[in-house]
């Protein structure tokens, strides 16, 4: 296990910042244009991304322990779930 390294490369760091980053747009956009808020994503559409997210993560915590993956990797995953799934919830209620 010792090509296991806790700390988190700064490149994965930025990697995951890019990651929310469409996310966050999509909040952006919703706030500064309600009108055509709901064209840009639909309620079932965001609801189903955000099962579909956290089932991955669990899938991924199950999985965890055999794949031996690096220490970073589950926090990341789990920041970036909350943050997506977050962003895409406040997507749908500002739409409804």
């Amino acid at each position: 296990m010792s090509d296991i390294h806790p700390i988190r490369p700064a490149c994965v760091t930025w990697l995951g910042y890019g990651g929310l980053l469409p996310f966050i747009g999509l909040v952006i956009l919703m706030l500064v244009d309600p009108v055509h808020g709901p064209l840009w994503s639909g309620a079932p559409a965001s609801l189903l991304l955000v099962v579909g997210f956290v089932l991955h993560l669990l899938q991924d915590l199950r999985l965890a322990p055999a794949a031996k993956l690096p220490a970073w990797y589950l926090p990341l995953r789990g920041q970036l779930t909350l943050v997506a799934c977050v962003c895409l919830l406040v997507n749908t209620w500002i739409s409804a």
